[in-house]
């Protein structure tokens, strides 16, 4: 039986899949989750420390699920020696590891690797990763993109009603504070519950996708305001909100607009994505 091994268990779409599997009717495997600490049902690996990599255990077959990163782009740039060591470092030890075991690796990268691109680039683009944390996430894609057992998941912004946005207006919308947001940052807003479907759908699909690369993106590109104004709509309609310009340097470090598209995201997810509107309402339907 195959056995799902999630690294970075902690990270918030590794939460929403560890659910989804945990309820799941008819179990499809074992799962083992990693974080750096250990703590709680985890077991421990830190990708700044080559001796846990060593103790790694994988069978042929198993699905390897790389979530651990440093994900900000600030820290990336400020901390450039600590996110390395995670992001590329310690994660080129990890794959190497399961690749050597004949595992199957997903990757987690992200639509900045495209760069700025307003209009729509699916994934035969040529990449042009703005800022360091893009460079480290191309760089692993670069490395292991000829293995057949390595594929690539770009994330656009991801939705939820826990995602680090979504979950800063519901704060202002509580506490009765403007929320003041960018009119800015456009992305192809994706609902987290078609992530998880492609997560838990690729690895009955692998051999089928000669690509290594998968766009996981939304029909619909928003800005930061865009999204707001909807969940205004929707859900707080009293909620004030307040256009602001992102500082200087800001688009320094990430793009301002990518606009992405797939060619091969519906076929994997066996249907087209959630619209933001409905993602919002599956999400907060009874509040």
């Amino acid at each position: 039986m195959m056995t799902i091994h999630i690294i970075g268990a902690n990270a918030y779409i590794a939460k929403r899949l560890i659910s989804r599997l945990h309820g799941s009717v008819s179990p499809i495997s074992a799962l083992k989750k990693y974080t750096s600490s250990g703590a709680d049902d985890c077991l421990k690996l830190n990708l700044t420390d080559p001796r846990d990599i060593d103790l790694l255990k994988f069978d042929a077959g198993d699905y390897v699920v790389v979530l651990a990163a440093i994900s900000s782009p600030d820290i990336c740039a400020e901390q450039y020696d600590f996110a390395y060591a995670i992001n590329v470092t310690g994660t080129c030890g990890l794959i190497d590891k399961a690749l050597s075991c004949c595992a199957k690796v997903l990757f987690f990268s992200s639509d900045t690797v495209i760069g700025e691109a307003r209009a729509p680039a699916d994934e035969q683009v040529v990449a042009n990763p703005l800022g360091t944390y893009a460079e480290m996430k191309y760089h692993i894609e670069q490395k292991y993109r000829s293995n057949d057992n390595f594929k690539v998941f770009r994330l656009s912004y991801v939705f939820s009603n826990g995602d680090k946005f979504t979950s800063y207006i519901k704060q202002c919308a509580k506490t009765n504070t403007a929320a003041e947001v960018f009119n800015a940052l456009y992305r192809n807003v994706i609902y987290i519950e078609d992530v998880i479907d492609a997560i838990i759908s690729l690895p009955g699909l692998f051999e089928r996708f000669d690509n290594h690369i998968f766009h996981l993106v939304g029909d619909e590109l928003f800005s930061r305001l865009d999204m707001a104004m909807i969940l205004k709509e929707e859900v707080w309609n009293w909620l004030e909100i307040k256009a602001t310009k992102p500082p200087p340097g800001f688009f320094d470090r990430r793009p301002d607009v990518i606009a992405a598209k797939s060619i091969y995201f519906q076929e994997l997810l066996g249907k087209r994505p959630t619209l933001f509107k409905d993602a919002v309402k599956l999400e907060f339907g009874k509040e």
